[in-house]
C-alpha cells in the first residue's frame, strides 16, 4: 500500500502479483516467534490467504524467510484456486478442510472474512456476525486491525465511486461510529 501511494496509484491486480512474487514482505512483530512456539508444541499452523495459487512461490519464499514453519509433509499454506472449489474468496470452505483433519485451536486474521463468511454483507449484516461470534473474540478468534483494505471497504463505500468519492464515504463511516 506504500508503495502505491509513493507511486501516486491505486491497488490493481498486476502490481500487486510483483509485489508478492518479490517474496519481501515483513512480518507483523512476534508473529513468526508465535507461530514457532506453537509449532515447538505440536501446533501445526495453516496459512489461509486469498492470494491466487499463481502466487504461491513468492508467498512460500517469503513464509520461509520470515521463519514460519511449515510441515514439509502436509501443504499447510491453502491459496485461492489450489483447489477447483477454492476460487471463491469466501475461505470457509478451507477453513472446512483444515477442520476436518485438525482440531482448530484459534483463527488469526485482518479481515472479518478470516473467520466468517461477511463478502458482500452490509455494515450491520456484519454487526450481527460480530455480535453472535462475540465470545469468541479474543479467546478463539483474534483479529489484527487491517486500516489499509479488506471487505470493510465495500461495506461502507458500496462499492462505487471514484478513489476520492470511496474514501470520503470511508471518512464518513468512521465519523458514524
Amino acid at each position: 500500500e506504500a508503495r502505491v501511494i509513493r507511486e501516486g496509484k491505486t491497488y490493481d491486480s498486476a502490481s500487486w502479483k510483483k509485489w508478492t512474487a518479490e517474496g519481501a514482505a515483513p512480518a507483523i512483530p512476534g508473529a513468526a516467534e508465535f507461530v514457532q512456539y506453537a509449532h515447538s508444541r505440536g501446533v501445526r499452523a495453516f496459512y489461509i490467504t486469498n492470494r491466487d495459487e499463481d502466487e504461491r512461490a513468492g508467498t512460500r519464499r517469503n513464509l520461509d524467510a520470515l521463519g514460519f514453519p511449515s510441515d514439509a509433509n502436509m501443504e499447510t499454506l491453502l491459496l485461492r484456486g489450489s483447489r477447483p472449489e477454492w476460487k471463491s474468496s469466501d475461505k470457509s470452505q478451507r477453513r472446512a478442510y483444515v477442520a476436518a483433519s485438525h482440531r482448530v485451536l484459534l483463527l488469526i486474521g485482518d479481515d472479518l472474512n478470516d473467520f466468517a463468511d461477511a463478502r458482500e454483507k452490509s455494515q450491520q449484516e456484519r454487526d450481527a456476525i460480530i455480535t453472535r461470534t462475540a465470545e469468541w473474540w479474543g479467546t478463539r478468534w483474534f483479529m489484527i486491525p487491517n486500516p489499509m483494505y479488506g471487505s470493510w471497504e465495500r461495506a461502507v463505500t458500496g462499492g462505487s465511486g471514484t478513489p476520492c468519492e470511496q474514501l470520503q464515504k470511508k471518512v464518513d463511516a468512521l465519523r458514524d461510529r
